[in-house]
């Protein structure tokens, strides 16, 4: 059986403040994807051929700017939180909806705006396991937003969008409200250690290294299916 390779994926945690210190924007995807299918998820998805080559988008490096360019194209179209210098305010959001007949850099364009990759901060690097029918090599991003910050639910690739806490989250998945992917808690477990979006990009911000994570499968003699990291034992037997 051919190996899948993994397709190049990007996406965000979208942070604002709150009174409690902080939520971050999750949006559920809709139950027929044939990846996730249901799962509450940060805004992403893959990256295109025009995230590379035609985004009107600066201030990552090159072998970021495809990854960040998708990742806030994503962000825009699931869940309308738009990043862009000038900033889209509530009047131009109003009327951008006759815009959404051209593509969206299109769109971006016509308006002189451009997307603002300086807001994001490399956070995290998972690679869907071996062995799976799809796969995906996802760069996590973080960014901040202000507090008050809408997002509307596209109805098409999520079907919910909603502001949440990390640990409220977390809670979710526990009890079984919510599934939401490996990678997508241990981001948020990362997450609930902060108590402000500052705190939060400024730990990023000091990152001098992106593990690139590729998680294993396996299971055990009594047949239960586990997840092995990178340095856990029986990960490279």
């Amino acid at each position: 059986m051919t190996e899948v390779v993994p397709r190049d994926a990007a996406t965000v945690c979208v942070l604002r403040p709150s009174e409690s210190g902080f939520e971050v924007l999750m949006v559920q995807r809709t139950r027929a994807a044939d990846f996730m299918g249901g799962d509450w998820v940060f805004p992403g998805g893959a990256v295109d051929e025009i995230d590379r080559d035609e985004a009107p988008m600066s201030g990552l490096p090159d072998e970021l700017a495809g990854a960040g360019a998708a990742a806030l194209r994503e962000l825009a179209e699931e869940a309308g939180v738009w990043l862009t210098d000038p900033p889209v305010d509530a009047a131009l959001a109003a009327e951008w909806q006759p815009l959404r007949d051209l593509p969206l850099y299109d769109a971006v364009r016509s308006t002189g705006r451009r997307l603002t990759g300086e807001a994001l901060a490399f956070f995290a690097h998972w690679v869907t396991p071996a062995g799976q029918p799809i796969r995906f090599d996802a760069r996590f991003f973080v960014c901040e937003v202000p507090a008050g910050t809408d997002a509307v639910a596209d109805e098409n690739e999520v079907h919910d969008a909603t502001w949440i806490s990390p640990a409220d989250a977390l809670g979710r998945d526990d009890s079984g409200e919510w599934a939401i992917p490996f990678p997508t808690r241990r981001t948020l477990e990362v997450l609930a250690r902060f108590e402000s979006t500052t705190a939060v990009m400024e730990h990023v911000r000091s990152l001098e290294e992106v593990e690139r994570i590729v998680p294993r499968i396996v299971t055990d003699s009594e047949g239960r299916i586990g997840i092995l990291l990178p340095g856990d034992p029986g990960y490279d037997s």
